[in-house]
């Protein structure tokens, strides 16, 4: 006599599907956290990197007079022989998505920021002592931090 054959023992094809789709709804979730976190750490590098530049900005004024060129362009804002060096502090930062403008006696300097509520998207450094998020980058003939 031959024994029965009892039901072989694994998993069935719903419960490894099931278990598929459990693991990957995690795995957005997990993913989804990362990314947010990663958007709040460049947005405080921003931050401080933007304090940084202020501080050189204030002191090339109190070496010099004034804050650099009239312009609307980062490249430019000072002589290249200076060491406030815009481009330094904007590396990395949103592939150069700065906004810079200055008239020489004001300036200011804008750029988008990952992690923020869209009033308040960009963050923005003025010759006035303001380091504050705005709602848009700084337009033509912005040099405050509005």
């Amino acid at each position: 006599m031959q024994p029965k054959h009892s039901k072989e023992s694994g998993f069935t094809l719903i419960e490894l599907l099931i278990s598929i789709v459990i693991i990957g709804i995690l795995t957005a979730i997990i993913l989804n956290t990362l990314s947010t976190s990663r958007n709040r750490g460049y947005d405080g590098k921003v931050k401080i990197q933007f304090k940084q530049l202020a501080t050189s900005i204030q002191i090339y004024y109190e070496n010099n007079g004034n804050y650099g060129a009239t312009t609307n362009n980062c490249d430019n804002m000072f002589a290249a022989t200076t060491p406030v060096n815009i481009n330094k502090f904007i590396v990395g930062l949103q592939n150069g998505a700065a906004v810079c403008r200055s008239t020489g006696t004001a300036y200011a300097v804008s750029i988008p920021l990952l992690n923020a509520p869209v009033s308040a998207d960009n963050w923005c450094i003025d010759s006035n002592g303001r380091s504050i998020a705005i709602a848009d980058p700084l337009i033509a003939s912005d040099t405050s931090c509005n």
